[in-house]
């Protein structure tokens, strides 16, 4: 309970509001007026009223305890946003255990069956890492299995493609450079050998 819940008002509580309020609880709680068996909790009312009206009724000690308030406000807020993010992490950590748990049952009873060593083991748990990557776990067809195929092969034409590709790059910048323009122009002219392969190559083109 903060102190003004002990004085029974509002955060923005005028002075006067707070004097008022002061006194009235001051009375209904003075010791004096109660009865002997109500005394001793009395007592510890008012001594709580008295510390809660001596910080509030002071300006410059009000202002402190709004601020210390706020604070601890301020913390009570970021301990709770800290408890639910918590919260969310061990709830995704737990599906995703879940579905990895799921995921090793299914690769289990696929492969249980199939020598570790073997080529088609090896083209199953690939073919099984790309199944398990597809959104939804799409059912794994014929074009899938076409395509897994031929990647290898298409993977190699690329790399011819990117290799010949640098290669008449490279000889161009070659070609435009004067010197060894020039002397690919003798050896070309000198050489019958090169000049054919050379003219031969170009007849393609």
């Amino acid at each position: 309970m903060n102190l003004y819940e002990v004085l029974e008002v509002s955060e923005k509580a005028s002075k006067e509001i707070i004097d008022k309020a002061y006194r009235t609880l001051a009375k209904k709680y003075h010791p004096d007026l109660q009865t002997p068996e109500n005394k001793t909790q009395a007592e510890n009312k008012m001594k709580m009223i008295n510390e809660a009206y001596s910080v509030l009724s002071d300006d410059n000690q009000r202002s402190k305890y709004d601020e210390k308030l706020r604070i601890q406000r301020d913390e009570l807020k970021r301990q709770e946003i800290q408890r639910q993010i918590n919260e969310q992490q061990k709830m995704y950590n737990r599906q995703n255990n879940d579905q990895n748990n799921r995921q090793s049952n299914i690769t289990y009873e696929v492969f249980k069956n199939e020598p570790k060593q073997s080529m088609n083991y090896k083209e199953k748990i690939k073919n099984y890492v790309r199944y398990a990557k597809q959104p939804n776990n799409v059912e794994y067809n014929e074009s899938n299995r076409f395509m897994d195929m031929i990647r290898p092969t298409l993977r190699k034409i690329k790399e011819w493609v990117f290799t010949i590709l640098i290669m008449l790059v490279i000889i161009f910048i070659i070609w435009k450079i004067p010197f060894t323009h020039n002397m690919l122009v003798e050896v070309y002219e000198e050489n019958p050998i090169i000049k054919g392969l050379v003219d031969a190559i170009i007849s393609l083109f």
